[in-house]
């Protein structure tokens, strides 16, 4: 599953300031997406956070590694 080009929101986090942000997502990396917002690109950690993506409420556990690791 690919998740590049799709829009994300963060609907929880550790960091309260997080919550709240969407936009598209540019990169994918182990740890982090990588969103463009409207206040420009944010890095932000996959596994303190929930996500919905392209409506999807998933947890970031779920999605946290390399994206050719979810494929086993």
């Amino acid at each position: 599953m690919t998740i590049i080009g799709s829009h994300a929101e963060v609907v929880d986090s550790t960091n309260p300031s997080a919550i709240g942000l969407n936009g598209t997502i540019l990169l994918e990396s182990k740890n982090m997406l990588t969103i463009n917002t409207k206040r420009g690109t944010r890095m932000l950690p996959k596994l303190h956070c929930i996500w919905s993506i392209n409506g999807d409420i998933i947890s970031g556990e779920t999605i946290h590694g390399h994206p050719h690791q979810r494929l086993t």
